[in-house]
């Protein structure tokens, strides 16, 4: 099985949010950062609100901070606007670049307070406000 096989195999497990697959796929030696025939990673296809399967692939060496290659935002963005807190949270934790902006020019950051603003708690907000 070559890199490329195993790459869009964990696409696919993270696509559907299939937590085992994934584990074994990683353990074969599947790369996160590789990129699939769509010319994206594990990380940009992965189910938004899984925040478990978000924490395996950071775990493994995941990117974070990968533009998608169409639009230019990062997971992160995309799992803020969604009001993906713990998914947020979790990419936060493992070093998700908060100054990024958008094609609109809006930074991560405020995206990331929004999200937090309305679809969190007030300690989850602390925790933003002292990663900053």
């Amino acid at each position: 099985m070559t890199y490329m096989d195993l790459s869009d195999q964990l696409c696919n497990a993270c696509a559907t949010g299939n937590l085992l697959e994934i584990i074994t796929l990683l353990q074969n030696g599947a790369d996160v950062n590789i990129k699939n025939v769509f010319n994206r990673t594990a990380i940009q296809v992965m189910k938004l609100g899984d925040s478990r399967v978000i924490e395996t692939l950071l775990q493994a060496g995941a990117n974070p901070n990968v533009p998608d290659p169409s639009c230019g935002l990062t997971v992160t963005h995309d799992a803020a606007r969604e009001g993906f807190v713990d998914s947020v949270r979790v990419l936060l934790n493992y070093g998700a670049d908060v100054n990024i902006a958008d094609e609109r020019g809006t930074e991560l950051n405020d995206l990331i307070y929004f999200c937090f603003v309305f679809f969190s708690t007030h300690n989850t907000m602390e925790m933003f406000l002292w990663r900053q």
